[in-house]
């Protein structure tokens, strides 16, 4: 399992993903199967739900960085602050992108 790498515990925006498929995830995973683990009987799981935070300023550059101050608004069906469910996850995705 891939576990949260930031979240609304950090002073600062991070990485914007929680889930480092390259290169740490793919080098955890051959260095099983090249210790004679056998790859059949691995099982990955990667997290499906978003973070998302409170900015004390308007941001600049990429948004890597950036100040906040907790959480953003909870999302409504996590109905926990900073932390969006893989339902608006897809919301979100199909209606800004």
């Amino acid at each position: 399992m891939a576990y949260d790498m930031h979240g609304d515990w950090d002073r600062t925006t991070g990485a914007l993903h929680h889930c480092p498929l390259e290169p740490e995830i793919r080098g955890f995973v051959q260095g099983w199967i090249q210790d004679g683990f056998p790859a059949n009987k691995l099982v990955l799981a990667v997290p499906a739900f978003g973070r998302s935070f409170t900015l004390t300023s308007q941001p600049v550059g990429s948004g890597i960085g950036q100040a906040v101050s907790g959480g953003g608004t909870a999302g409504a069906m996590s109905n926990e602050s900073g932390l969006l469910d893989y339902g608006e996850v897809s919301w979100v995705a199909c209606v800004f992108m």
